[in-house]
């Protein structure tokens, strides 16, 4: 499965199936557990990133647009998300 000459790295020199493999069978997992669990770590950390990252975004909208106003900080930011979505998706 290796190259003869490899220099120690394998990471560098396998794809992401070939190591999944690769830890397999140094764990003894099937290919299978190794997909769904590299899946699962990524998908986790996707998540709770987008996740502070819209809170983070959200914090700083009430902060310094309209803070003595939140039913016009509201409204205009969601105009302004809605008219940025509706232009994106016309330029598609």
């Amino acid at each position: 499965m290796w190259p003869e000459n490899h220099s120690g790295n394998h990471s560098q020199q396998c794809e992401l199936t070939q190591r999944l493999r690769c830890v397999g069978q140094a764990t003894g997992a099937p290919l299978i557990v190794m997909a769904a669990l590299t899946i699962l770590i990524l998908y986790l950390v996707a998540v709770t990133a987008v996740v502070m990252m819209w809170r983070g975004l959200w914090g700083l909208l009430d902060e310094y647009v309209w803070p003595k106003n939140p039913k016009l900080s509201y409204w205009s930011t969601f105009i302004i998300g809605f008219v940025l979505i509706v232009s994106v998706l016309a330029l598609i």
